[in-house]
């Protein structure tokens, strides 16, 4: 994505990392969780003032539901 690194080379966009873990019955929903996970401890939740870049996620299956694991970078915008 080409936003992460315009993002981190002007110094006057400020960017913290950020990790959030939910569990779904898909991968998808439990990868969506987790990045709203992250978008509301971050005060971006329902409105998205922040800008929220290049989200990666881990995820492992249970025998029943899907655990995923999301980091991102939430630069000011």
């Amino acid at each position: 994505m080409a936003a992460g690194p315009a993002l981190a080379a002007n110094p006057q966009v400020r960017c913290i990392s950020k990790a959030g873990e939910a569990t779904g019955i898909t991968r998808g929903f439990a990868e969506y969780e987790a990045l709203l996970i992250i978008r509301q401890v971050t005060g971006n939740w329902p409105i998205e003032t922040d800008r929220i870049v290049n989200p990666v996620y881990s995820c492992r299956q249970g025998s029943v539901l899907w655990t995923c694991l999301a980091r991102a970078q939430v630069c000011k915008r």
